[in-house]
């Protein structure tokens, strides 16, 4: 008779190597699979965690409470919708969906992503950035925090990273325009996200309407 192993449930900080925990920016391609090809002192944090095999899932901002989760969510992709309007990229909708597992669900549709690289760039690194002040203006910016902010947003900066790779331009392409545009944009991505935390799922109608772009 042989025992499941259960799934171990663990948040990013935890499960790579120091150097890395402490990486201002997603520092790979491929998110963690990237690191787990590329870095041995990763693999060595995971496996002391995890049994070589062994089945976890990530749970980031696990000291949050919900309420604080969602509305960080919400301002995440409340940073990409405005900054991807500010350029007229078509937004189609924007939503988040709560989890147990940390950060909730989100995303937000374009009907194309044709748009100036560098700007496109910005709309893309505008999530975590926005993540980001919103976290220390709640007060929760510790480093494990911040951490699990960049490390959810690995998708976002693959796409940055992907581009980059394609045009020959430099990785952290737009990270200081979006830096930029989300102070000057801040009212607009306040309003969305809160709109976006209370009625969950918004169209791209209801999202201009409420930004004024």
């Amino acid at each position: 008779m042989t025992t499941a192993t259960a799934e171990r449930i663990l948040r990013p900080a935890e499960i790579f190597c120091s150097a890395h925990r402490t990486a201002n920016r997603w520092p790979v391609m491929g998110g963690p699979r990237g690191l787990y090809t590329t870095c041995p002192d990763c693999v060595a944090a995971l496996t002391a965690h995890v049994p070589y095999g062994g089945s976890f899932t990530f749970s980031a901002l696990r000291d949050v409470n919900i309420t604080d989760t969602v509305d960080i969510t919400a301002y995440h992709e409340a940073g990409h919708a405005v900054l991807g309007l500010l350029v007229g990229m078509p937004l189609t909708s924007a939503e988040i969906e709560p989890t147990d597992q940390g950060m909730a669900n989100a995303n937000v549709m374009w009907a194309d992503d044709s748009t100036d690289a560098v700007d496109y760039m910005a709309m893309c690194w505008a999530g975590q950035v926005t993540a980001l002040v919103r976290l220390e203006q709640l007060g929760l910016s510790t480093p494990d925090n911040r951490f699990d902010i960049v490390y959810s947003a690995w998708g976002d900066v693959d796409e940055v990273y992907r581009l980059a790779s394609e045009r020959r331009m430099a990785r952290i392409s737009g990270l200081v325009l979006a830096e930029q545009r989300v102070r000057q944009q801040w009212s607009a991505i306040a309003r969305l996200a809160g709109e976006l935390a209370r009625r969950r799922m918004l169209t791209g109608a209801e999202v201009r309407e409420i930004v004024g772009l």
